[in-house]
């Protein structure tokens, strides 16, 4: 018998027509083993999760199929019994999961509340063990923290300890690593390993990323337009895929890949020396505490004329700070900036634009909602002396250069994919015809099918326009596979640079070894 058992299931929007979101998709998990349910963006892997545990939209209604927990047939009716206590479950984003006014501790508190427990005393005791066996550090502080004082990866300690409160025996996890860097996703892996050991559970992990499933997965489950297409053991799927969509999956694990040697040469396109970066931070009643938090110290950057330099650290590390000083979006305190042999305090702001761009990590919090595709990118010519015709015939070709239609020009941002919206965002970008474009995360919440054609599509348009790149990321396999030098940040200070394939072959710093070693 079997832990859980999906058995045919269909699953189906229903608004003007009926429209299929999952198509016949049988799989079942075991107990305390982990199975990994793989695919590209809008592959169903979502919507699985959420008919297992009765959270589908509304609109949307199982239509066929069963769900059956040790035989035991899952419904609307009877859902409640089995939620949290049979099977718990870990949101993609842990700060949309939790109650921003509400402090962690009440929130873990309310599961036991909502099963029967109402000893506040015995509560509490519950909570903080929950929150030491996650690891958390300072559980009694944490235990009286908001949400946002919480990083990335304590949020996702905290929603794990939520998962796990009553003693489940299945977990499913859903891209609860995504948006994190290489050390905490290590360290998340690690602990849902721990807790699979100790407390003997099943975890259904859903993923669009194949390392992860190399590293923890036994069984694996490809899913395509809402139809399991291939499922196996890792090693079958790995190493003997039988169908295209998984081989496709399998070559795109490895994107990137360098179209040249790199020299480096005398002449920079930009240059950073002596950096500094501090913000003020409140805290305290009334918010009258003040702390600073240094951001950067002393930067020295050089980025060679047609390189893709890149710079490499965990969140908070200052990876982002120093990408929107670069791009001309942020201040030093301290330290000059130059582009193309020019002081940027000596380049007016217009002129600036068309020196360095920005591509930003979520395209889709830079567009305006309101405005189409069309007036997006026309704020590209503002104030630049260009008749309508020609305006029309630069939009459009630009659009075909980013592998885009002319008709979309008429679209708002929501009705594009992550990697559409992408993209859009590297057109708008490149209509100044900057000499350096800035890549903050460019990847990173795409699967790897999208992942690797955005990479393919700025490999293509560096060799046709001979810009150079500064891309900042914590994937260290991107940064092997397509960048030619990189600078290691920690803490706001750089600790080690060179050449990629020497950095990451013999790196000199515990920190760059650490990095390595906890990539997938």
């Amino acid at each position: 018998m079997s832990l859980l058992s999906v058995e045919n299931l269909s699953v189906s929007l229903f608004s003007d027509n009926e429209k299929k979101l999952l198509s016949e998709v049988s799989f079942s998990i075991e107990k305390g083993e982990i199975v990994c349910l793989v695919g590209g963006s809008g592959s169903g892997k979502t919507m699985s999760a959420y008919s297992i545990m009765g959270l589908l939209p509304f609109g949307i209604k199982i239509t066929k199929g069963n769900i059956l927990y040790k035989n035991n047939k899952l419904t609307p009716a009877n859902i409640m019994d089995f939620r949290a206590k049979k099977i718990g479950m870990i949101f993609q984003e842990p700060f949309s999961a939790l109650n921003p006014v509400m402090q962690i501790g009440e929130q873990i508190e309310e599961i036991f509340k909502a099963h029967g427990c109402d000893n506040k005393k015995e509560n509490k005791q519950k909570a903080l063990e929950l929150l030491s066996k996650v690891k958390m550090k300072d559980p009694c502080r944490v235990f009286t923290e908001y949400p946002h004082n919480l990083s990335g990866g304590q949020r996702q300690r905290v929603i794990i300890a939520m998962a796990i409160s009553l003693k489940p025996e299945l977990l499913i996890a859903d891209e609860p690593t995504t948006s994190l860097d290489v050390n905490v996703q290590a360290d998340i892996l690690e602990l849902l390993c721990e807790l699979k050991e100790e407390m003997n559970i099943a975890i259904l992990f859903i993923t669009h990323d194949l390392g992860i499933v190399n590293r923890i997965g036994q069984k694996v489950i490809v899913i395509d337009q809402g139809k399991v297409i291939e499922q196996g053991t890792k090693q079958e799927i790995f190493c003997q895929p039988k169908r295209e969509y998984t081989k496709k999956l399998l070559i795109a694990n490895n994107i990137g890949q360098k179209t040249h040697s790199f020299l480096r040469p005398a002449s920079p396109i930009c240059e950073v020396k002596q950096v500094s970066r501090k913000f003020i931070s409140r805290s305290g009643l009334f918010y009258g505490r003040e702390y600073v938090i240094k951001a950067l110290e002393k930067i020295d950057l050089s980025v060679a004329k047609g390189s893709i330099t890149a710079i490499v650290g965990e969140s908070g590390s200052g990876k982002s700070t120093l990408g929107r000083i670069i791009a001309c979006l942020d201040k030093p305190d301290s330290g000059r900036v130059f582009l193309n042999g020019k002081d940027i305090n000596q380049i007016n702001r217009a002129e600036r634009a068309n020196y360095v761009q920005m591509v930003f990590q979520d395209p889709c919090n830079s567009f305006d909602p309101r405005f189409k595709i069309k007036d997006i990118l026309l704020e590209s010519f503002y104030k630049k002396p260009i008749n309508k015709d020609q305006k029309n015939i630069l939009l459009n070709d630009i659009m075909r250069e980013v592998g885009l239609l002319e008709k979309d020009l008429y679209k708002y941002p929501h009705e594009f994919s992550g990697g559409q919206r992408q993209r859009i965002a590297i057109a708008r970008a490149l209509l100044k015809d900057p000499y350096l474009l800035v890549l903050d995360e460019p990847v990173s919440s795409l699967d790897l099918i999208v992942q690797k054609d955005i990479i393919d599509l700025l490999a293509k348009i560096k060799e046709e326009k001979k810009i150079s790149y500064v891309l900042i990321s914590h994937n260290i396999k991107l940064v092997e596979n397509i960048a030619d030098y990189v600078y290691i940040i920690n803490n706001g200070y750089i600790i080690e640079h060179g050449p990629v394939k020497d950095v990451f072959s013999e790196p000199n710093a515990e920190y760059t070894k650490t990095l390595i070693r906890n990539s997938l």
